[in-house]
């Protein structure tokens, strides 16, 4: 597999804007979702569900964050973004 293959240009966001896990999420998943075709709702319900079984931070300002919303869709989709600022 090659990154440029799950990893698509529309799901890297530059500079986050929202402050606070919740908007975060929102603001990383909107990309994702659309290019693999569920709703966006739906992914950040997973993702917060996931979130408190524990924190998916990794350190040093990496969070790694892993769903499977849909059983139907077989494929990886990625999304990247930075921050200008701390989280």
């Amino acid at each position: 597999m090659k990154i440029c293959e799950v990893l698509h240009k529309d799901a890297v966001i530059a500079d986050l804007k929202a402050r606070n896990k919740k908007g975060i999420l929102e603001e990383l998943v909107a990309p994702v979702a659309e290019i693999a075709g569920v709703q966006q709702e739906d992914l950040v319900k997973v993702l917060l569900e996931r979130e408190h079984l524990g924190s998916t931070g990794i350190g040093g300002g990496i969070v790694a964050f892993v769903a499977c919303q849909d059983r139907a869709y077989a494929g990886s989709v990625w999304g990247y973004s930075d921050s200008t600022e701390a989280l």
